[in-house]
C-alpha cells in the first residue's frame, strides 16, 4: 500500500537579534543568503529584515531581526534548519526568543 507523502504548511517566523550585532550580521549576510541555496526547492517562500521603523528613502534602516515565511512539514523541520544557519551559529539571532507559527493563507500560490 502505497503512504500518502507528508503535508506541509506554511510557517511564519520572527526572530530577534542580539544586542550589539548589527555589524556581524552584515558580515555574515553574503553567507546566509549563500547556505539558503542547499535547502529544497521551495522551502523558503520569503523572508526580510524585521525594523525599528519603516524604510524610508535617504534613511538609514535599524534592522532588529528577521521575519520568514517557510513551507515546511514540521515546526522541527524548521528548527532543525535554522540551528545551522549562520546568524544563528554567528550569535546574531536571539534563539531563546525564536517564534514559529503555523499559519495559514486562504489563496496560497503554486511554488
Amino acid at each position: 500500500m502505497a503512504t500518502a507523502p507528508p503535508q506541509k504548511a506554511e510557517w511564519l517566523i520572527v526572530v530577534h537579534d542580539l544586542p550589539d550585532t548589527a555589524d556581524r550580521r552584515r558580515e555574515l549576510l553574503a553567507k546566509h543568503g549563500e547556505d539558503r541555496k542547499n535547502d529544497p526547492a521551495g522551502f523558503w517562500v520569503f523572508g526580510g529584515a524585521v525594523l525599528d521603523e519603516p524604510a524610508l528613502a535617504g534613511k538609514p534602516m535599524s534592522i532588529t531581526g528577521s521575519c520568514m515565511l517557510v513551507y515546511a512539514e514540521s515546526k522541527e523541520e524548521i528548527l532543525e534548519r535554522l540551528k545551522r544557519d549562520v546568524l544563528v551559529t554567528g550569535k546574531v539571532w536571539d534563539w531563546e526568543k525564536l517564534q514559529v507559527y503555523p499559519i495559514w493563507r486562504p489563496a496560497r500560490p503554486s511554488i
